[in-house]
């Protein structure tokens, strides 16, 4: 199969949703399952109608104007990374893949010229995407070993470094190494790039004036950080230069390549002071706050008043056709303009929205919004049209860049990512590529000092949670969960990290129409309205409903209160008396009690109804009262030793 034909599922699910069903080696597309995909040949075939065919004949049929003027092949690059080729082997489309290449070596000698170990940079293209990684090599009287084993760890071009005088410049890596030295500079790093920087490399560095050029990334800042501090008992002065006009992760080679100069960069340094002492002791490798510095901190703010926390890493999810996408753009849509969502205040600022599964389907949920909220479509919202893997580090610094155009002098507030399947790339069941994932949202959120959310899908099993490793739900500062229920949309929140989880929310799904323009035909689409809170999770016979009622009258007539329940409780004799007043029995003796038994048990092993001894109460009526009797507390009052008695 060629490299389209392994992309026909993710095609398939890009125009037609998720499968309905797996058999094997086919999927099942559509209600009926009446269009199958045969994962062995890389086709389909739409039983229905009796056509069929590959992954060109697919596009053609669900966007038959991309089939003019090789838009199909834009369409290929552009969604998926393939590239159009000459035609070989039959083959028109394909991944641009090269072999891995060692394009430098790098020495590390000691003091006398020694070569200790090298370091081989290779660099390849996979998948359209510029990757690099680096080999270590012990060398023991001229031979190179397999790995760095114990060989000393010394500072990069050291016998350089020991022949001259002036000011040392230390940077992240060989390659920027040889660009400032290239231009004339004394210049050195450490193997292995940052967090790998150790008190044996700050010692060779004693009695020298420090320049020290971080990479334009957390992880640069961080490694310059740690440079400074280790170079207080060692360096004649330190001083710390963060170059300007830096892409994310740029270095002295990206600062010399966009034009700049080596006067420019000696009239930088000139103008930073070097960092005393004193301040230099006070850098630590970890961050560390005392009691003091905690009780300080500001309260957790929000981004979405109780539900979405500010600068925080969250999702929203449910399953297929759940609803999950209007709640993420009603929310979003609110903060964009700086508008109350559904009476909670929101942090305003720029969304930054990642349509992972095209925008056709948001023109008409967009229009419908600001019809709803009588607002005009002008507000700091960007939808990114394509999907932006997050596993992968030139997708990721290519949306840095993009937010950063886009976005200009306003502040980002949140990036969201719909779907989460649809931006990332591995097994969502293994905790590495999950780890991966999370990571580039956390760098996003730090990037940006925003909320990152994440639109995701549960598994087979809804009442298990969000799909894939359980490494997401760890990570996370808090989750949605939304379900479609009764023509109406249920949000649960079942995580919220830092504060307090609130009941769950529910909202109607109502129509609303639209023109776009004076001529044009009428359009719908749906909008989100709160509802009133309901209990779906309960079900409860005729009879049960009646015995709950006696017991809300109960209450209402006998409830008191005592030192060890605050809320309203009555004893059972008084909710049984209830009962028997307000219904009459025609059957045989007893039935009275059998029957008010046998609801009165049930409810309390529904927990609808708790007892303690002979005290009975609502379990909703106790949680509206000042205090809230904990859940365990009510399971345990639950069990079969609270049964009622026959009376």
């Amino acid at each position: 199969m060629d490299d389209i034909g392994q992309l026909l599922p993710a095609i398939a699910e890009r125009f037609l949703g998720e499968p309905t069903d797996r058999r094997g080696t086919e999927l099942r597309f559509g209600t009926h399952g009446s269009l199958s995909l045969d994962l062995a040949k890389g086709t389909w075939f739409d039983h229905e109608n009796g056509v069929g065919g590959g992954a060109i004949d697919l596009i053609k049929r669900e966007r038959p104007e991309l089939s003019e003027n090789g838009a199909i092949a834009d369409f290929l690059h552009e969604e998926f990374g393939l590239e159009k080729q000459e035609k070989q082997n039959g083959k028109a489309f394909g991944f641009v893949t090269s072999p891995r290449e060692t394009v430098a070596t790098y020495q590390y000698r000691d003091e006398g010229g020694t070569v200790l170990y090298e370091i081989d940079r290779i660099e390849w293209v996979e998948k359209n995407e510029r990757k690099k990684t680096f080999r270590q090599h012990q060398v023991i009287d001229g031979v190179r070993q397999p790995n760095k084993g114990d060989a000393r760890p010394v500072l990069y071009r050291l016998p350089e470094l020991l022949a001259s005088s002036g000011t040392v410049i230390v940077a992240e890596g060989e390659k920027a190494v040889h660009a400032l030295v290239d231009q004339g500079f004394i210049a050195t790093t450490c193997d292995g790039g940052a967090k790998n920087w150790t008190l044996v490399h700050a010692a060779s560095l004693r009695d020298r004036d420090v320049l020290i050029l971080p990479d334009n990334d957390e992880a640069g800042a961080a490694h310059g950080q740690a440079v400074a501090a280790s170079l207080k008992d060692f360096a004649a002065s330190v001083r710390l230069l963060e170059l300007p006009g830096l892409p994310h992760k740029g270095d002295a080679v990206d600062w010399f390549k966009a034009g700049n100069t080596p006067d420019q960069l000696r009239e930088l340094a000139a103008q930073v002071q070097p960092i005393e002492h004193e301040e230099l002791a006070a850098i630590t490798p970890l961050p560390i706050m005392s009691m003091a510095d905690v009780m300080a901190m500001e309260p957790n703010k929000w981004l979405i008043e109780g539900q979405i926390p500010e600068k925080s890493v969250s999702a929203i999810y449910g399953p297929s056709g759940s609803g999950k996408t209007f709640l993420a753009l009603d929310m979003m849509l609110s903060v964009a303009h700086d508008v109350d969502w559904q009476g909670r205040y929101v942090n305003p600022g720029a969304v930054i929205y990642v349509a992972g599964e095209g925008v056709s389907g948001l023109r008409k949920r967009l229009h419908a919004w600001h019809v709803q909220r009588q607002l005009e479509a002008a507000a700091p919202f960007y939808i990114i049209p394509q999907a932006v893997l997050l596993q992968s580090d030139q997708a990721i610094d290519d949306l840095i860049q993009t937010i950063e155009a886009a976005r200009g002098d306003q502040p980002v507030q949140a990036v969201v990512f719909d779907t989460l399947a649809r931006c990332f790339g591995g097994d969502e069941n293994e905790a590495g590529p999950m780890g991966e994932a999370i990571q580039a949202m956390d760098l996003i959120k730090r990037r940006f000092d925003c909320s990152v959310i994440a639109i995701h899908h549960t598994g087979k099993v809804i009442d298990k949670g969000l799909r894939g490793s359980s490494a997401l739900l760890g990570a996370l500062d808090s989750s949605l969960q939304v379900q479609a229920e009764d023509s109406c949309l249920r949000v649960r929140m079942d995580k919220q990290k830092d504060d307090e989880e609130l009941p769950d929310a529910w909202f109607e799904m109502r129509k609303v129409e639209f023109l776009r323009g004076p001529f044009a035909d009428v359009e719908s689409s749906l909008v989100l309205e709160r509802t009133e809170a309901r209990d779906s999770s309960v079900k409860l016979t005729d009879n049960e409903k009646r015995v709950y009622e006696c017991l809300v009258k109960a209450i209402d007539r006998h409830g008191r209160r005592s030192a060890e329940f605050s809320w309203l409780w009555v004893q059972e004799e008084d909710w049984r008396q209830v009962y028997y007043d307000s219904s009459s029995s025609t059957g045989k003796p007893g039935s009275q009690q059998k029957a008010f038994k046998r609801a009165a048990d049930g409810l309390i092993a529904k927990e609808v109804v708790a007892k303690d001894q002979n005290r009975c109460w609502s379990v909703k009526m106790a949680k509206m009262g000042p205090d809230m009797p904990d859940k365990a507390g009510q399971t345990e009052m639950s069990g079969k030793n609270a049964g009622i008695s026959d009376g």
